[in-house]
């Protein structure tokens, strides 16, 4: 039996007041909380496991975005890829990239450019010692 996606509406998703979660399809849920805020959850399972990723509240993704985003996570499993570990993978590097970090080596080479000119720094000979 062929799965439905696209099951929710606009006026759906702005009328459901029942605390749980409400499926679009394709993994897709509208969760409602116990005060009425809402929120969107993309449901899988990869590597025998269940798995929820929160995508957005309501008020910041609409259910457009949501379906893109829940596209997007299906693509990502065809292709034996957990999308929860690629978010992880994608917003570090945002941060490196952000905050102008360098690896360790490049560290180093700058560190001893900085410090060649201060030289060794001199040890009494052994007989010399006071």
């Amino acid at each position: 039996m062929a799965q439905t996606i696209n099951r929710l509406t606009a006026r759906k998703v702005e009328t459901v007041r029942t605390p749980g979660y409400v499926s679009d399809g394709g993994g897709l849920f509208l969760q409602v909380g116990p005060n009425g805020s809402k929120s969107w959850v993309f449901v899988f399972r990869f590597a025998n496991r269940a798995r929820e990723m929160g995508l957005g509240s309501l008020e910041r993704v609409s259910l457009s975005q949501a379906r893109a985003q829940r596209d997007a996570c299906n693509q990502m499993l065809r292709a034996h890829t957990d999308p929860i570990e690629h978010r992880k993978r994608e917003r570090a590097a945002a941060i490196l990239t952000a905050h102008g970090t360098i690896n360790f080596s490049d560290a180093i080479d700058q560190y001893l450019t900085a410090h060649a000119a201060e030289g060794r720094p001199s040890t009494p000979e052994p007989g010399n010692r006071p």
